[in-house]
C-alpha cells in the first residue's frame, strides 16, 4: 500500500508541475505576465551534454 501511495504522490507532483507550466504559458500568452527576452549562455556539463535552465518569477497563482 505504501508503494502505491508513493507512486500517486510522485505522479501528482509531476502533474502539478505540468499544470503550473501551462498556467505560466497562459499568463505569458494573455499578456498578464511580461516577458523580458535576453541572451542565455549555455555551457557544457562535466561528463558531456549541455543543459540550460532559466527560472522566471511568475506571480498570480500558487
Amino acid at each position: 500500500m505504501r508503494d502505491l501511495l508513493d507512486v500517486v504522490h510522485r505522479n501528482s507532483t509531476h502533474l502539478r508541475g505540468i499544470v503550473d507550466d501551462l498556467l505560466d504559458v497562459a499568463a505569458l500568452d494573455s499578456g498578464h505576465t511580461p516577458l523580458d527576452v535576453g541572451t542565455v549562455t549555455v555551457a557544457a556539463r562535466p561528463g558531456g551534454g549541455t543543459r540550460a535552465e532559466v527560472r522566471l518569477p511568475v506571480t498570480g497563482h500558487d
